[in-house]
């Protein structure tokens, strides 16, 4: 009776521990499938970047474009700042992009927009490195 009772409590204590299995396993998927969904938006990003750096680089955005339609076509800046105006027409803010993940030296773009959200200028920055 006793070796019984031993094995059934056995079994139930297997079948909690299964729970458990079941329930780390399902977070460890969750984990995995956000991951997937981070690296598909960080491609996507470092691929916007691209299509704006050679766009840069090859004098195609007009100035006068409004910084909605940037956004729309090449995503949102990692960081703009507000910068002091020399002038009428000068810029008066300045947007960063960058490929993907933070990486120490990187391409960088730089757009300046004026009062009205239009695009000024743009720069293109190539990374520097450590050797120069």
């Amino acid at each position: 009776m006793r070796i019984l009772a031993f094995l059934l409590t056995l079994l139930l204590l297997q079948g909690c521990s299964l729970v458990a299995y079941r329930e780390q396993i399902k977070l460890l998927q969750d984990i995995s499938r956000d991951q997937a969904q981070i690296d598909a938006a960080l491609k996507q990003q470092e691929k916007r970047f691209n299509h704006l750096a050679s766009d840069v680089k090859k004098n195609r955005l007009r100035k006068g474009l409004r910084q909605e339609a940037i956004i729309a076509a090449y995503g949102a800046a990692v960081f703009c700042e507000t910068i002091p105006s020399t002038g009428p027409d000068s810029a008066v803010s300045r947007c960063i992009y960058r490929p993907g993940p933070v990486r120490i030296f990187s391409d960088l773009v730089y757009l300046y927009f004026d009062e009205k959200l239009t695009l000024v200028s743009a720069e293109f920055s190539p990374a520097e490195l450590l050797s120069k």
